[in-house]
């Protein structure tokens, strides 16, 4: 039940399919190139300021890439 019953590796130890996916360097660093792309885009757009409802969706989206960033760091140092 919620991919559990596949366990690939012999040590028990569940992987995540974004683990799976980073595995591959060319694939990691494409996407950590256009993520850091997207997070750049959305400091801009908060510098310039707007309405207080979009600015406050474009915090909480900016905060989404952060943290999927640190996700990916922490699996490319396992």
């Amino acid at each position: 039940m919620f991919g559990l019953e596949n366990k690939d590796n012999s040590n028990g130890e569940f992987i995540f399919d974004l683990e799976k996916e980073l595995s591959d360097r060319k694939k990691h660093e494409e996407l950590k190139k256009h993520i850091q792309g997207q997070v750049l885009k959305i400091k801009e757009i908060l510098r310039t300021g707007g309405n207080k409802e979009s600015y406050d969706k474009f915090g909480q989206l900016l905060y989404g890439y952060i943290a999927i960033l640190k996700v990916m760091s922490r699996v490319n140092s396992k």
